[in-house]
């Protein structure tokens, strides 16, 4: 490990001494954490991450060039205390023409992402194409998630993954190969633009290892299809409604069978933007993500499950961090401008669920009851950048879950701080 990351920092600082023009900085950044029930804030949870990177960009030639970034991070949780790599980005990237067509592409280590980043968004090592000249710009990539540090993914874990990343000694994400192709057409009447995204993962896991140490579970291979449209209603206010079809199977080795799966989530946002003194921005998102019952979610008794779950971690709200996965919300958020330096933003979320079944809230069981309205939440964040290279965040919430589906019903909140100093 330790010959990896020396490999890593000469490559990142000596190759620039080979190309015509280069810069490099870093940064430094802080996050403090505290969270727990209203009632009892002696008794929060406090958690800490420190972190310096740094980077490096070069140009190599007019049509190509260079960029990484990496560092360290320092991590404190309930009296546990880690020191993790972290490589971010370490990829060429230029332009070519071939046949009189312009060809852009990236080579190396970079985040994927979806044209909404709800269905893949996490860092993995391949290539991404783009033809951004043609009646539909296309982006097209390649990508493997296995040689990812851990703490860097962001890939939703499935049973046999969670299972190798509880080991203390666990170092890289779980192996997926994960591809997408993205397009837009932007030439429908009254300059609304038509988008579309395919992605797919496939779980490298091996069959041995699932069958040999994760009785019960299988490799899960995914598909999805999106569609969406966006635009201007009017000068100020602009508009997004898309929808996505998923697929799966969920193949179990003993016994050899497979699980299938067609899910589905909507999601659609108002966005008006005000052209008035402190420039307010007033926003309204609403989503659904399909779900299942508690017998049903990968059931030995069900060959399909309905579930809607993604390729990465996708969650919503300071506090409650509901992911993607039997989930309904109404997000109502405005942000102000008080000062050039100063944003402030407040929205209230309100979270239900599809059925009556699993949500990524682990204290909600099957004996909680089945109501489908899970809790309101309401976020303050204040940002402020007082000069080019400082900036920093205060951000805090409070949930308030339903009382006839929790136990401990109390309200919970999280206050989070941010300082971020570039050089």
């Amino acid at each position: 490990m330790k010959r990896i990351l020396t490999g890593l920092a000469l490559t990142l600082f000596l190759l620039p001494a080979y190309t015509v023009d280069y810069d490099w900085g870093g940064q430094l950044e802080n996050t403090t954490q505290a969270s727990g029930l209203l009632e009892e804030v002696d008794d929060s949870d406090i958690t800490q991450s420190d972190k310096v990177t740094l980077w490096v960009k070069a140009e190599i030639s007019p049509d190509m060039k260079f960029y990484a970034n990496g560092g360290y991070q320092y991590k404190y949780t309930d009296e546990e205390h880690e020191y993790l790599p972290l490589l971010s980005a370490f990829y060429l990237s230029g332009s070519s023409d071939i046949r009189d067509k312009n060809l852009d592409y990236t080579l190396g280590r970079f985040r994927f992402a979806d044209s909404k980043g709800k269905i893949l968004n996490s860092l993995a090592d391949g290539v991404k194409l783009s033809f951004p000249v043609g009646p539909v710009p296309l982006k097209l990539g390649v990508g493997y998630t296995g040689l990812v540090f851990i703490d860097s993914s962001d890939i939703e874990l499935t049973a046999a993954d969670a299972y190798e990343s509880s080991d203390d000694d666990a170092l890289w994400a779980p192996p997926r190969l994960v591809q997408f192709v993205s397009g837009r057409y932007n030439d429908l009447p009254g300059g609304a633009g038509l988008f579309f995204s395919l992605v797919a993962q496939e779980d490298f896991r091996t069959e041995d290892f699932i069958e040999d140490y994760v009785t019960g579970t299988g490799q899960y291979h995914t598909q999805y299809g999106l569609i969406g449209l966006d635009g201007r209603i009017t000068p100020e206010l602009f508009f997004s409604v898309s929808g996505t079809l998923q697929t799966g199977q969920y193949i179990i080795p003993d016994p050899s069978e497979s699980v299938y799966q067609i899910g589905g989530m909507v999601m659609t946002s108002l966005e008006y933007y005000a052209n008035c003194k402190y420039t307010p921005v007033i926003s309204v998102e609403a989503v659904y993500a399909s779900g299942d019952t508690w017998g049903k979610m990968f059931s030995a008794d069900e060959d399909t499950f309905y579930s809607f779950i993604p390729i990465s971690t996708s969650s919503k709200g300071l506090v409650y961090g509901a992911k993607l996965t039997n989930l309904i919300y109404g997000d109502l958020g405005i942000s102000v401008k008080p000062h050039d330096t100063v944003q402030v933003a407040l929205s209230a979320i309100t979270f239900l669920r599809g059925v009556d079944g699993p949500v990524s809230d682990s204290s909600l069981t099957e004996e909680s009851g089945g109501d489908a309205y899970l809790g309101e939440e309401v976020d303050l964040t204040i940002n402020w950048r007082p000069f080019s290279d400082l900036g920093m965040s205060l951000s805090s919430g409070v949930f308030f879950p339903n009382s006839s589906l929790y136990d401990i019903d109390d309200p919970q909140y999280k206050v989070s701080g941010f300082l971020s100093f570039s050089f």
